[in-house]
């Protein structure tokens, strides 16, 4: 026995009007502006993130999100494949300034046990940040 006579186009279409009018009528655009600020924030945060990171591949499985002295940093790691050097992106969650001596410190602390296989190395030619110094890409050779 089934519920519905799919056979008939009359059954048909009041099937797919039943289930298309609910879903429909469910759509709404917010017009909050407290929330368009935050992702205009958030989206210039991840067109900082995509400008230090174009050409590179991120290492997912070395994702960390941490707290150091209560700030909130999230780690990630980025590569050229089959190349040496490692690319470790540091941030904040409340997107403050970092200092450049704060983010290297970081990134070598994290590094160390996730890939490297040899003494470590910085690679300052491959540093890069942010305008605000919000997002830092720290170059590590290990």
């Amino acid at each position: 026995m089934t519920l519905f006579n799919t056979a008939s186009p009359k059954a048909l279409a009041a099937l797919l009007f039943a289930f298309v009018v609910p879903l429909t009528a469910c759509q709404t655009t917010s017009t909050n502006q407290p929330n368009m600020q935050s992702t205009q924030q958030k989206s210039k945060m991840a067109t900082d993130i995509e400008k230090l990171t174009y050409d590179l591949s991120l290492v997912e499985e070395n994702h960390l999100e941490t707290k150091l002295a209560g700030d909130t940093y999230i780690l990630d790691t980025f590569i050229v494949p089959f190349e040496q050097p490692y690319y470790v992106l540091v941030r904040r969650t409340d997107e403050k300034r970092i200092s450049k001596n704060a983010a290297e410190l970081i990134a070598e602390t994290y590094i160390q046990p996730r890939g490297c296989t040899e003494p470590l190395k910085r690679r300052e030619d491959l540093d890069k940040q942010n305008a605000k110094g919000s997002v830092h890409l720290v170059g590590i050779e290990c």
